[in-house]
């Protein structure tokens, strides 16, 4: 595209302007504003002029805008040249991948800035925005506790939450064991975010202490192991498990400790957030994070078979999720909705059935039940 100054663009505009102020000439096959306005000759000049300036600062706005895309090194879809940051892509059918233009895989960067947003695409119009966790300033316990959870699942073969990487480490109540076998994952009975500890009773925060005491006093294997990952350090692991949580102080302690930060999920399964875009072709590959899903549907995506769609597409264009309403091989193609989009029609449907005790069922021949059969056929 070659390269267009702002003196050739008020050039142009100049000369557009006398055309229209030129005594006894119409609007009509007069230069570029008859051509915006088409035949009429019934607008009045100021406003053909006015239009035409409206016209002007439009494309100049969108040769600026190109321009400072390729200064940036971005494409104007999102996507970074690198694919260090930015959009990710995934092809449809190829569980779990989440990679850049590099081919590097997951998303490109260990911790992302927060507050930013940055977006997963599959070929079908299907899009997870991915927004990352407002700004804060990490505390050199956290610091410390994602590294350690790092560390750890980088010895766990096969890890059940995910093998794409980077993890980001979600403040999911993770406890993190080891027998013989090799360390073993258990999650407490909650989980806090750093942004939750200001709502938190810290007595109720102690009785999460207690249970992970009971927990590692069953595996005595785990805190050798443990202070031997952070040697070193200034990672006080035994006083954070012993001491009464009775202060903010110790619940902020308690919230960025291996005790409690140290769930590895992908970006998409950790923050993700569906857009389904319009598009109903297969992709069963779209996943949501548990910042944004209720537990039960996203836990779903853990163990549902590679060739099933969770989510699918409502009526309204609204994301929905189902699941089948008969076992594999039935030769039964009806669906359950498990989850609608709050404020819509199947919402509202969805919860007058469960208020009868019963599930909203649908067709096999239902667009919802064809969507999540879809990559079966």
């Amino acid at each position: 595209m070659p390269r267009v100054r702002r003196t050739d663009v008020f050039a142009w505009l100049g000369a557009e302007i006398i055309k229209i102020e030129a005594p006894d000439s119409h609007m009509s096959g007069h230069g570029a504003a008859g051509r915006f306005l088409g035949e009429s000759s019934l607008v009045s000049r100021s406003k053909c002029r006015d239009h035409c300036i409206d016209r002007v600062t439009y494309i100049w706005s969108f040769v600026m805008a190109q321009a400072r895309r390729r200064r940036s090194g971005t494409t104007g879809t999102g996507r970074t040249r690198s694919g260090t940051a930015g959009t990710t892509r995934a092809r449809p059918g190829s569980a779990g991948t989440n990679r850049t233009r590099s081919g590097a895989a997951g998303t490109g960067r260990t911790r992302p800035p927060s507050g930013g947003l940055h977006t997963q695409r599959e070929d079908n119009p299907w899009e997870i925005s991915i927004p990352d966790h407002p700004q804060r300033t990490d505390s050199p316990t956290y610091v410390i506790s994602r590294k350690l959870m790092n560390d750890i699942v980088k010895e766990v073969k096969d890890f059940y939450l995910g093998t794409e990487t980077p993890y980001q480490d979600h403040h999911g109540g993770g406890l993190w064991v080891k027998d013989d076998a090799g360390w073993l994952f258990i999650k407490n009975l909650a989980g806090m975010e750093w942004s939750q500890q200001f709502c938190a009773d810290p007595a109720k925060v102690d009785r999460l202490r207690q249970f992970a005491q009971r927990i590692y006093k069953a595996f005595p294997q785990s805190i050798p192991a443990l202070k031997t990952l952070v040697e070193g350090q200034n990672y006080p692991l035994e006083q954070i498990l012993d001491e009464k949580i009775e202060t903010q102080a110790q619940v902020a302690r308690w919230v960025d400790s291996i005790f409690n930060a140290s769930v590895p999920l992908s970006a998409r399964r950790h923050t993700g957030v569906i857009d389904p875009k319009g598009g109903k072709a297969a992709a069963p590959t779209v996943e949501g994070g548990v910042h944004h899903y209720p537990t039960p549907i996203t836990d779903i995506q853990l163990f549902k078979h590679d060739d099933f769609q969770l989510w699918v597409v409502d009526s309204q264009g609204a994301l929905a999720a189902v699941t089948p309403a008969h076992p594999r091989g039935s030769g039964r193609s009806e669906v359950n909705v498990a989850y609608a989009t709050p404020g819509t029609p199947l919402q509202k449907r969805w919860v007058a059935a469960h208020q009868k005790g019963e599930h909203l069922q649908l067709s096999g021949s239902h667009p919802m039940a064809k969507q999540a059969f879809a990559a079966q056929h």
